[in-house]
């Protein structure tokens, strides 16, 4: 019969523990400062091929359980009713929070955003943590990108808004964007002459 290694699960052991201490120290002291109705967080995947399953389903579940377990008892505790609202994560790293230009480029490194479009210069957690915010929206619901939106429907989505805003965006900027957007993967199918259309279709 084959047994786990002692080692092996002393290391499980230790990842449980400092998850666990570590999301109780981060929301003891979010929830004591906010005191927030709503908390907007993206849906993501933390599994690794790299990793075994049992330690892919440690990090994908505990992590979520926990908070939501810690987060529950703090409502109790504070006498407030918390809601956790999850979003679809695609391409909130590159989107710029302010114009809702989106490029690979516009991150320079972990810490820093800076959009190519609009200039707009923004710590790169900071931008994310907005575009995760209105992705909770009515209007970005609307518009199609739930948590079931595949990844290239939300980046078909993402560059058709953009296309659309152009319209309403001054000449200056105007005019720069369409020279980003000819070096641009995300927006192959655009072209300056015809303005308003995108791969063939209408904005939506």
């Amino acid at each position: 019969m084959r047994t786990r290694s002692p080692r092996y699960d002393g290391l499980v052991d230790n990842l449980r523990d400092y998850l666990e201490n570590e999301i109780n120290r981060c929301l003891n002291r979010f929830v004591f400062l906010y005191r927030p109705a709503e908390i907007v967080v993206e849906r993501l995947d933390f599994t690794s091929p790299g990793l075994s399953r049992r330690m892919n389903r440690l990090l994908s579940n505990f992590g979520k359980k926990q908070v939501k377990k810690k987060l529950l008892a703090l409502s109790e505790e504070f006498k407030i009713e918390i809601k956790i609202t999850e979003v679809n994560p695609a391409y909130t790293s590159q989107e710029c929070s302010e114009c809702g230009y989106i490029d690979k480029k516009n991150r320079k490194n972990t810490r820093l955003f800076v959009c190519r479009c609009c200039n707009k210069k923004i710590d790169a957690n900071v931008n994310g943590a907005r575009n995760i915010r209105d992705r909770s929206s009515e209007e970005d619901i609307s518009a199609g990108i739930t948590l079931s939106t595949n990844k290239e429907q939300v980046l078909r989505i993402l560059t058709c808004q953009f296309l659309s805003g152009l319209e309403r965006c001054s000449q200056r900027l105007d005019r720069k964007a369409e020279g980003l957007l000819s070096d641009n993967p995300y927006f192959g199918g655009y072209s300056p002459q015809s303005k308003g259309i995108y791969n063939g279709q209408r904005d939506i």
